[in-house]
């Protein structure tokens, strides 16, 4: 370990230090850092001969310190979520509480398609991230971009610190160009939420008729079951049981469910769509949309694809009444209800928004020009990255090439299949069709892409003539 560490240190031009297990791993990472986000050409040069040295210098930094690109509670899982793509993501800075809650910006990684964003969230009040949901943007608008998509989760939890790592991930409609200065966006923190996501079935319906059950007239004007006195558990439902099932006085059948105490109803809601066996193809042949008489609607004028939810409390006791229009034509009644999905909150809400600048560096790039055609799409551009492989390409009928297989070999004669990722299509421009690679990879160490059968020879990151292979690669 000690020659190794040395042998880091003369690589990397840093002042000896005393001891090899001395070295700063703060001034490793700055120097590699720095190194990465330096101009172009220096960036070239040091990608092209030192892209294995900066991942295992940094790993060793981890190593002897535990400390990289990160300091706190969450460095741990920062280095978990970027993994060996480490060298690649560049440090922001920024901080702003709000309601209690304090977010910073820890760092990014971009491609030309694709933006992570990761986070740190402490709350420093309280526990309300521990089982909570938010929503989180990357403010980015780009010419010519007709369509992006863009997600926001919660990546990790340190109960310890109450501080949750956050990735919003950004994928684009249009390449990205050179660096970018925008700003993300964390709002709408709902803690105490409990997705509801049953497995199982509510069947049998015992003694279901046609005839109307107990109902009532909620002041507002609703009309909603009363509760039977036997509740019926539902397994996997978090708490939620059903209270009463069949058809009300207003003709429509209702499904009644309790919550749990502690839910706010205001933020909380449940559904088990009522079904009967499958008859003339129809999945749900009991509820939901008749075709027109054209054949082709799915939407009739007749309004019977209807339903309602009404959420009230009675005798300090917390419901949620849905009720469904039958299909016309359709089975006299349900067999059974499908499994109960829903979301139960706890707690309230934080109304509160948290803005930080961020810098994107998009990774160097390599593209060049393609020829050939797979299926009705005829190729364009290959495009390569220490992170990934985007091709572009036309087709008449908008159909994409995202769904082939896509193996990559290497010059130790060693190949992978990278991991399919985001597509689109812009708008007056090509399909884009991007792979994810698990780990860093020499695009100068590429020889050669496979996309099913059809061959792309590469050299030092440009493209060759295509070819059709026997077989697709195993």
């Amino acid at each position: 370990m000690a020659d190794r560490l040395k042998k880091l240190e003369r690589e990397l031009g840093l002042a000896a230090a005393p001891s090899p297990f001395a070295l700063n791993p703060k001034t490793i990472c700055r120097r590699v850092e720095a190194t990465l986000s330096a101009e172009e050409p220096e960036r070239r040069r040091y990608m092209k001969h030192k892209l294995r040295l900066a991942a295992v210098l940094t790993a060793a930094a981890v190593t002897l310190t535990g400390t990289a690109l990160a300091a706190g509670p969450l460095h741990e899982m920062l280095q978990t979520a970027l993994g060996a793509f480490i060298p690649f993501a560049q440090s922001q800075e920024g901080v702003v509480i709000q309601e209690g809650i304090q977010v910073k910006v820890l760092s990014a990684l971009t491609d030309d398609l694709c933006a992570k964003v990761y986070l740190e969230v402490t709350d420093l009040t309280g526990d309300r991230l521990a089982q909570a949901d938010i929503h989180g943007r990357l403010d980015l608008w780009l010419e010519g971009e007709t369509s992006f998509s863009q997600g926001c989760q919660i990546v990790d939890y340190d109960p310890a610190a109450k501080t949750a790592l956050v990735c919003i991930e950004r994928n684009g409609g249009v390449f990205f160009q050179g660096e970018l200065e925008t700003t993300v966006t964390l709002s709408d923190l709902r803690p105490g939420r409990h997705e509801v996501w049953a497995k199982e079935e509510i069947t049998p319906l015992d003694g279901l008729t046609a005839d109307p059950v107990p109902s009532q007239i909620l002041p507002s004007g609703e009309r909603v079951l009363l509760p039977n006195e036997a509740e019926r558990e539902l397994p996997g439902a978090d708490g939620i049981t059903l209270a009463a099932v069949g058809f009300a006085d207003d003709g429509r059948f209702h499904t009644l469910f309790r919550f749990p105490e502690e839910a706010i109803l205001e933020y909380s809601h449940c559904s088990a769509i009522p079904c009967a066996q499958p008859e003339d193809s129809r999945l749900n042949p009991f509820w939901g949309a008749t075709v027109g008489e054209s054949g082709r609607s799915d939407y009739p004028q007749d309004g019977s694809y209807d339903m309602e939810e009404v959420a009230f409390e009675q005798d300090g006791k917390k419901y949620y009444d849905v009720s469904y229009v039958r299909r016309p034509g359709g089975p006299e009644l349900p067999e059974y209800l499908d499994p109960l999905v829903g979301l139960c909150l706890t707690q309230e809400p934080v109304d509160a928004v948290w803005t930080l600048p961020v810098t994107l560096r998009p990774v160097e790039t390599v593209s060049s020009p393609l020829t050939g055609l797979i299926d009705h799409n005829t190729l364009q551009e290959l495009r390569l990255s220490p992170l990934g492989v985007v091709i572009t390409s036309t087709s008449p009928d908008y159909t994409q090439i995202w769904g082939y297989p896509l193996t990559v070999f290497l010059a130790d004669g060693t190949s992978f299949h990278p991991r399919s990722g985001i597509y689109g299509h812009q708008k007056d421009g090509p399909n884009m069709a991007r792979w994810v690679f698990d780990r860093p990879v020499e695009v100068e160490g590429i020889t050669g892409i496979a996309l099913g059968a059809w061959m792309i020879p590469v050299e030092q990151g440009m493209a060759g003539e295509g070819y059709w292979l026997p077989a697709w690669p195993e």
